[in-house]
């Protein structure tokens, strides 16, 4: 399985990625640690711009929709002044100006018509765009609890080597990829096996 390129894709594996796992099974967990950090950090900077992004284009979506049904409402207020004084032009016995008002009752009926379908076909477009950002909002808060639960662990790793002899330099991480699926399943794998070795 190949990685996540898009950002809703590399948020997607953030939030299901198992850090616990990653870091128990890990040869250098301090070095894999700070990778990890690095990679919430950079993956939340992304998503908060195309988020950002996404709401401003719903926002327009929203003023567009209101200006529409705005629109639908003064168009129907003039088709029916229109036909109030066509029926009263044709009452008076004018017809001619009736003729001409009843037009022009028709033209803004029309237009509230138009206006209306176009809010009406807009509507779910909103409601969709306003759930796909919800979703996006919910897993980058996800993102964000998880990076300072990380940022905790960094913490307390640093205070537990405090005091400790100095050893060599944290190697760097060169296997870990928390973007690639088969990391986690390779895991799985090597679990599984290591369970059916104890049934024999």
């Amino acid at each position: 399985m190949a990685q996540k390129q898009s950002v809703y894709g590399r948020m997607a594996q953030l939030s299901m990625a198992s850090i616990d796992a990653i870091l128990d099974h890990s040869d250098t967990p301090v070095a894999d640690l700070e990778y990890l950090i690095g990679s919430y950090i950079s993956v939340i900077a992304q998503a908060e711009k195309r988020i950002d992004e996404k709401v401003s284009a719903l926002r327009l979506t929203e003023a567009d929709h209101a200006s529409d049904v705005a629109a639908k409402v003064e168009w129907e207020h003039e088709h029916r002044r229109a036909r109030d004084l066509a029926r009263e032009a044709q009452r008076s016995g004018r017809t001619p100006q009736s003729q001409q008002f009843t037009a022009l009752a028709t033209y803004a009926a029309g237009k509230a018509v138009s206006f209306e379908s176009w809010a009406r076909q807009t509507a779910p477009h909103i409601a969709g765009q306003s759930a796909g950002v919800k979703h996006l909002q919910s897993v980058l808060a996800d993102l964000r609890s998880r990076l300072e639960v990380l940022e905790a662990r960094r913490v307390e790793l640093s205070h537990n080597a405090t005091g400790a002899k100095t050893g060599p330099a944290a190697p760097e991480v060169t296997s870990i990829n928390v973007f690639d699926p088969t990391s986690e399943l390779s895991r799985f794998r090597a679990r599984v096996v290591e369970m059916q070795s104890t049934m024999d």
